[in-house]
């Protein structure tokens, strides 16, 4: 599956994303992470409309945590293949919990505090901690290593075909 922009093989990758949201070796494709962020937003705009509409606001709100939380789960198993296929070790993954908490605490404070002095706003440091967020991002979106590398084969290229010995 070597770059190939047919509807079959897209849908072939998405399933191969799908399967594989709790696996946390191996490598992933760039396009993995488009499929998972689509599927995702999806799901999520759907159920949380659906939320909303018979659901109260603090029920509704806590909801949205848990789903978010759900669904961000897969994302670190995503981003750990991800980092694989650039051959870098996944322990990268391990600043993920601050991004999720400084949007968390974000979102919490304006949601139900407003502007109340006891939850202040993080100010300048929302500019230090948007670094792993841009980090995250950048690694994401770079471009693996082209063949195998110490975490497996190229993903661009195909599973291997099983050998008859």
């Amino acid at each position: 599956m070597a770059y190939s922009d047919s509807v079959g093989d897209n849908a072939v990758l998405l399933k191969r994303t799908l399967a594989h949201v709790a696996d946390f070796s191996g490598r992933s494709r760039r396009t993995e992470v488009i499929y998972y962020w689509i599927a995702t937003a999806l799901i999520g705009a759907t159920l949380n409309f659906a939320a909303d509409m018979f659901l109260s606001f603090e029920v509704s709100f806590v909801f949205h945590e848990a789903l978010q939380l759900f669904l961000c789960i897969p994302y670190f198993a995503l981003f750990a293949r991800r980092l694989h296929d650039q051959g870098r070790s996944a322990w990268w993954t391990l600043m993920l919990p601050l991004v999720i908490a400084v949007g968390t605490y974000d979102r919490l404070r304006v949601t139900f505090h407003g502007f109340d002095p006891a939850w202040p706003d993080l100010g300048w440091w929302k500019l230090v901690l948007a670094l792993p967020v841009l980090l995250s991002l950048a690694f994401m979106f770079m471009p693996g290593d082209e063949g195998d590398n110490r975490f497996g084969p190229d993903p661009r290229l195909g599973e291997p075909e099983p050998s008859v010995a």
